[in-house]
């Protein structure tokens, strides 16, 4: 208790300023995970909420997602067999993009190596339970002539509130695309129009 008193107190005292913009989601998912384990991730939103309360909003205004399409998927052969070139060895924000008949089922992900994290999907590990998952998912759709493809997250830079904007040299930051992931997912959850497969997996690997 007394560890999680101070990992709180170390979370708390991060202000949103422009020497820590870039770092303060890190610094407090840290403090969470010094804590015990786990705590993270509450840690990064419990900040966030803090500092809605202090500034009464943050601005995502100039945060429109544009997605650039990879790949499309006509068979089961050009899912199993399709690969990214050397260049796509970089980081990036993804989603899958299964447009259905009466629905369209989305799923966002970050990576720090793009042309391995397609890899994954397609010919999955035996211990990677959501590859697994959503490779089913994908086969099945493409099975059903769905038309599904894999985009990238193409932008320039996100302007968040006055003190923090992201650019791709940040994407190297593992906190700072989970940030992204997430409120990518927040804002399609928001508009209620689309499956979000996350919260399926979320749901059925993860205690929520």
């Amino acid at each position: 208790m007394e560890m999680q008193g101070n990992a709180q107190k170390n979370a708390e005292s991060i202000r949103l300023s422009t020497g820590h913009a870039k770092n303060c989601y890190g610094k407090c998912f840290e403090a969470g995970r010094d804590a015990g384990g786990g705590l993270g991730v509450n840690y990064v939103i419990n900040y966030i909420h803090m500092n809605m309360e202090r500034r009464k909003k943050i601005d995502v205004a100039k945060f429109v997602p544009v997605w650039i399409k990879l790949k499309t998927f006509k068979n089961l052969n050009e899912f199993n067999e399709c690969s990214l070139p050397k260049e796509y060895r970089k980081p990036a924000i993804y989603r899958w993009k299964l447009k259905e008949k009466k629905s369209t089922k989305i799923y966002i992900g970050e990576t720090i190596n793009l042309q391995r994290r397609l890899r994954h999907y397609t010919k999955p590990g035996v211990d990677q339970k959501t590859n697994i998952w959503l490779n089913k998912i994908l086969e099945n759709g493409i099975k059903d002539r769905h038309e599904i493809s894999f985009e990238i997250l193409d932008f320039y830079n996100i302007q968040i509130n006055k003190s923090l904007c992201i650019n791709l040299a940040d994407m190297k930051d593992k906190f700072t695309r989970a940030f992204l992931e997430n409120l990518i997912i927040l804002m399609l959850a928001r508009k209620k129009r689309d499956i979000i497969l996350n919260r399926q997996i979320s749901s059925r690997f993860f205690i929520t």
